[in-house]
Parts: C-alpha cells; structure tokens; sequence
C-alpha cells in the first residue's frame, strides 16, 4: 500500500509540472483534475495507479470551473495563513482538507453527508 501512495505522489508530482511547463492552462486543469487521486486510493487501496488517474478524470470532467471557484474561495484563508506567518495554517490545512474530501464525495456520487450541512457549505 506504501508503495501506492508513493508512486500516485510522485506520478502527480510530474504530471502537474508538465502541464504547467507547456501552458499555463493545461497545468491547472492537471492540477485540479487530480486532486482526488489520494481521495480514491484511500477508498480503493486494491485499484491500479492508472485506474485512479483514469477515475480523477472521470470525476472532474465537468466540474472544473466549480473545481477552480472553490479552491479560490481559500485565497483569504491563505493571505491570512501568510500574514500571521503561518500559523492560521494549523486551522485552514485542516479544514480545506475536510472541505476538499467532501467535495469529491459529493463529485463522485457517494456523498453521504446530512443533507442539511451539505447544502449549507457546499457547491
């Protein structure tokens, strides 16, 4: 299972550089296409590297303008992360985390979370 985890890391690692390399534009559409591979291999640690890049994309097909306004959403959180020379980021790691998984949650279709909460703080 390391193993996994280590090669999904490194593979992501040079797949979003290339992008960024080429265009500006296909690196972070990279970037926010794979932002669910950890996600998916926690849940199927059995699958292949290339079934959960495959997966990634099946997932953030046509969600990457939202993708891009939630991540932008944090652009305070981290200015803020900034001036109080990181700090706050004992608070906001963890809770862009929590926000990102749910995100994927509800991208994938398994969402499971109260649907009141969901439809409160989500996209």
């Amino acid at each position: 299972m390391i193993y996994k985890v280590v090669l999904l890391y490194l593979l992501t690692q040079l797949i979003n550089p290339i992008g960024l390399i080429a265009f500006i534009i296909p690196g972070i559409i990279f970037i926010l296409a794979l932002f669910p591979a950890n996600y998916i291999l926690y849940e199927n640690s059995d699958v292949s590297i290339i079934e959960i890049i495959k997966e990634c994309f099946r997932i953030t097909k046509k969600a990457k303008l939202k993708l891009l306004m939630f991540y932008l959403s944090f652009i305070e959180w981290y200015i803020l992360g900034m001036l109080t020379l990181g700090i706050l980021f004992i608070y906001v790691t963890p809770y862009i985390s929590v926000t990102s998984y749910y995100l994927y949650k509800k991208l994938s279709g398994k969402e499971y979370v109260n649907s009141e909460i969901s439809s409160q703080y989500m996209i």
